[in-house]
């Protein structure tokens, strides 16, 4: 599981883990779960989810949010944490796992499941763009001939009073 902060929320973008039976009888206590999920997932505790992602190709989300929730599994569950009775009586929090990728974000800030779902397509739609971000290829430049120019002149003025500091020679 790795996060991110964008602005006021935070995302959250769950790997998937590997079948129990697979991971190492060490990593069952739930103290090392999130260890064992980042090692099963191939992530090294210090890596960024966002190294990997950037071997693959682009991610292309529709422009129409009803057809962005067509390709997404959504889950209302009960949110907890600040709120009290009003958060924990509905089931305003929202899960949304975008099938073709992989990627889930949460939203629980709001105590409307409409609110919250909207939310949620913004958060995955912010995440698909920096994932989706390349850094541009620096294109190396050639230094101008006035720049060469100043940097020589201020070597021979630095070499100048270093000159003038040393002793006079006896052949002067």
């Amino acid at each position: 599981m790795a996060a991110l902060l964008t602005g006021h929320s935070r995302l959250t973008v769950f790997v998937p883990a590997p079948r129990r039976a697979d991971r190492p009888a060490f990593f069952r206590n739930r103290r090392h779960q999130a260890r064992a999920d980042a090692i099963g997932a191939g992530l090294q505790e210090s890596e960024n989810i966002f190294t990997d992602m950037a071997q693959q190709k682009k991610i292309i989300l529709p422009e129409d949010d009803e057809a962005l929730l067509r390709q997404c599994q959504f889950t209302a569950t009960r949110s907890s944490g600040p709120g009290g009775q009003h958060v924990n009586t509905t089931d305003s929090a929202v899960r949304l796992e975008h099938l073709p990728t992989g990627l889930v974000v949460n939203s629980q800030r709001h105590r409307s499941q409409v609110m919250n779902r909207r939310d949620c397509i913004v958060k995955l739609r912010t995440l698909v763009a920096r994932l989706n971000y390349r850094k541009p290829k620096r294109t190396p430049t050639r230094v101008s001939r006035a720049a060469l120019e100043r940097r020589r002149k201020t070597r021979d003025k630095k070499s100048q009073k270093k000159s003038q500091r040393r002793p006079p020679s006896a052949d002067e």
